[in-house]
């Protein structure tokens, strides 16, 4: 009896463990695709249940409509995230994340005839969600260091020099963001890292300039992006202090 107990727990266990991982994969796609305006997906989601293990592998973010293509189907993609997280924190007041780590981010940027860019295109949509605060019944979260490493920013268009031929530029440090954090809803949480994950990389671009990357068009496009990110803080009350987020040690 003892034996069939243990069986019993074990197998209930895994079960709510394959529900929660579903739900939680479902969730994040559904809430990240009405939050940022074009479809995301994933390869899977486990949500830690015993421990502080969470993790989300193989984000793929799409571009907007007007800039997809078979070479270019996607905005953002991010094959590893590790959260120290556990289920049991949505009970607590504020939920405090010491560490995520993102890792192997590829950002496509592109723009062609004066338009917005593609990254422009999304911050835009988040900054027009109509979510009302009113509706968030989740705690509030603050991630306390969250690393973006092994980084690479593919530039298209006029993000070149030239505007002709793609230009690939690896980032070879870390960057590191400290108090990353707003409203716990599912999809204002998304709207608030995949925007604090892009403008780093793009202001790391910015300090540390690439051949053949136009420094007048990433400079435009920070500048905007900024101003609608000032603008969704104040919409959605968001701690945040990753503006001022520092960069990490180089590994190389």
């Amino acid at each position: 009896m003892v034996l069939v107990l243990i069986i019993l727990i074990v197998g209930l266990c895994v079960v709510g463990i394959l529900v929660l991982d579903g739900a939680a994969q479902s969730i994040i796609q559904s809430k990240g695709s009405e939050g940022l305006g074009v479809e995301v997906k994933l390869d899977s989601a486990h949500v830690g249940l015993f421990t502080k293990k969470t993790s989300v592998k193989g984000i793929k973010i799409k571009n907007p409509e007007s800039f997809q293509s078979e070479e270019t189907p996607y905005l953002l993609t991010i094959e590893d995230v590790r959260i120290t997280f556990n289920i049991f924190q949505m009970f607590e007041k504020k939920v405090i994340i010491p560490s995520v780590t993102a890792t192997g981010v590829v950002l496509d940027l592109q723009q062609y005839n004066n338009a917005k860019s593609n990254i422009e295109v999304v911050i835009n949509h988040i900054s027009q969600d109509e979510t009302p605060d009113s509706a968030h019944h989740e705690p509030p979260f603050i991630i306390e260091t969250l690393t973006i490493s092994n980084v690479k920013v593919i530039a298209r268009g006029q993000f070149t020099v030239l505007g002709s031929k793609p230009i690939t530029a690896p980032i070879k440090t870390d960057i590191v963001l400290h108090g990353v954090g707003g409203d716990g809803d599912a999809e204002v949480a998304i709207e608030t890292i995949t925007t604090a994950i892009t403008q780093a990389i793009m202001k790391e671009l910015m300090d540390n300039p690439v051949d053949g990357i136009s420094k007048v068009v990433l400079s435009s496009a920070i500048k905007t992006v900024d101003n609608i990110v000032k603008e969704i803080l104040g919409v959605a009350g968001g701690i945040v202090d990753f503006l001022t987020g520092k960069k990490g040690e180089n590994k190389n």
